[in-house]
C-alpha cells in the first residue's frame, strides 16, 4: 500500500512538472492565468503570515482596527480586481487580469503590514 501511495505522488509530481505551465515564460493565457495563480498563492501566503505577526504585537484595541482594516482592504482589492478585468469582460485575459490585480495587491499589501510590524 506504501508503494501504491509513493509510486503515484511520484507520478503526480511528475506529471505536474511536464504539463505544469513554464512561468518564467509562459506561452499561452492558460500558462500565464496559472502562473498569476500561483504568484497570487504566494502572496496570499505571504500576506496572512504578515497580517499574524502584526496582529499578534498589537494590544485589543490595535487588533480590532487592524482587523477592520484588513477586512476593507479585502473588499477594495476584490472590487478592484474585479474592476480591471472588465476590461476584457467575456475574453480570455479577464481572468488573468482579476488574478494578476488581486496578486500584485497582495504583495504590496504584505509589505505594507511588514513594514509596519517593523516600525512598532
Amino acid at each position: 500500500m506504501k508503494k501504491s501511495i509513493k509510486a503515484l505522488f511520484f507520478v503526480a509530481v511528475v506529471a505536474s512538472a511536464v504539463f505544469g505551465a513554464n512561468c518564467s515564460n509562459p506561452e499561452t493565457t492558460a500558462d500565464m492565468k496559472e502562473c498569476e495563480g500561483l504568484r497570487f498563492q504566494k502572496a496570499d501566503k505571504e500576506l496572512n503570515s504578515a497580517y499574524k505577526r502584526l496582529y499578534g504585537k498589537l494590544d485589543n484595541i490595535g487588533r480590532d482596527k487592524l482587523k477592520k482594516a484588513q477586512k476593507s482592504w479585502i473588499a477594495l482589492r476584490d472590487a478592484d480586481a474585479e474592476f480591471f478585468a472588465d476590461s476584457a469582460r467575456g475574453g480570455t485575459m479577464e481572468g488573468l487580469i482579476y488574478v494578476g490585480v488581486k496578486a500584485t495587491m497582495s504583495e504590496k499589501r504584505a509589505k505594507e503590514l511588514n513594514e509596519e510590524f517593523g516600525s512598532r
